[in-house]
């Protein structure tokens, strides 16, 4: 069964409010936010972060996916994370089932694995890990 990522924002400009983290600071660290999170029955999760083309992941948020899949995993799930690029102005909206992937950490066999260079749609890998998934290849 593909992945349905098509979603209705039901509200649109309190989406766009921005999120003053300032105040919340822990040992020198600010929270950040998930673009992208799927969940299913408990057991297969989808995170993903959304950049425009050129712009790096920060480093707490690289390391925030990659720590939500060692949770995932050790407790029998499995996890998707991605980045994805987009080139929209901030006046347009991000078509996220067709940004490019550049990178992606994903479970299989119990372990982590990481991949890059991926170049394929959000919709395509998301769909192909599903699938996978859904037929206990993990």
């Amino acid at each position: 069964m593909p992945l349905n990522l098509t979603n209705v924002v039901l509200f649109p400009k309190r989406m766009a409010q921005v999120k003053n983290f300032g105040g919340m600071r822990f040992n020198g660290y600010t929270p950040t936010d998930i673009d992208v999170a799927f969940e299913y029955n408990a057991k297969f999760f989808i995170f993903g972060e959304l950049k425009l083309v050129g712009v790096d992941i920060p480093k707490g948020q690289a390391l925030m996916l990659w720590h939500l899949c060692e949770v995932v995993n050790k407790s029998g799930g499995e996890c998707l994370a991605f980045v994805a690029e987009h080139d929209t102005t901030p006046e347009q909206e991000i078509d996220v089932a067709n940004c490019i992937i550049s990178e992606m950490i994903y479970t299989r066999d119990g372990k982590i694995k990481q991949r890059g260079d991926v170049n394929k749609t959000v919709k395509h890998i998301c769909d192909a890990y599903l699938e996978r998934w859904q037929n206990g290849k993990g």
